[in-house]
């Protein structure tokens, strides 16, 4: 159950779990603004999101759908996705984010009881599902 869970993780843009990965994930890149927001990163200051980062979004909307068996924070969301990514099944990983990207997620229900999941995405998450399982 924990890999089809990873795999899960994985699946949705950047999944979750401590458990799936070392926290020795890749560091995601945060610019910050310059003095008064003059920088094209930022706004008035504040620190800017790692924009265009799939990662990163894939994990706002994962953490959003508040899945019982979802990620528990942004940082070990996106290590994982990031470590999914370049993991031995990247390839499947990278077309199931592609294809997620902008689509709602939803919590699953029968094998992906409690797990985020992307509803329009069901064929690209199997085959990812099932390169990790193989």
């Amino acid at each position: 159950m924990k890999l089809v869970f990873c795999a899960a993780v994985g699946l949705l843009n950047a999944l979750w779990a401590g458990g799936c990965s070392d926290s020795k994930g890749p560091a995601v890149a945060v610019d910050t603004a310059g003095a008064g927001g003059e920088s094209a990163n930022g706004n008035g200051g504040e620190p800017a999101t790692a924009s265009g980062d799939a990662c990163h979004d894939g994990c706002v909307a994962t953490l959003a759908a508040a899945c019982s068996n979802g990620p528990s924070d942004q940082a070990s969301c996106e290590s994982t996705c990031h470590s999914l990514a370049t993991g031995k099944c990247g390839g499947e990983y990278v077309t199931f984010q592609s294809c997620a990207e902008g689509k709602a997620v939803t919590c699953g229900s029968g094998a992906l009881e409690g797990l985020p999941v992307v509803t329009e995405c069901s064929d690209q998450q199997a085959a990812f599902i099932a390169c990790i399982n193989g």
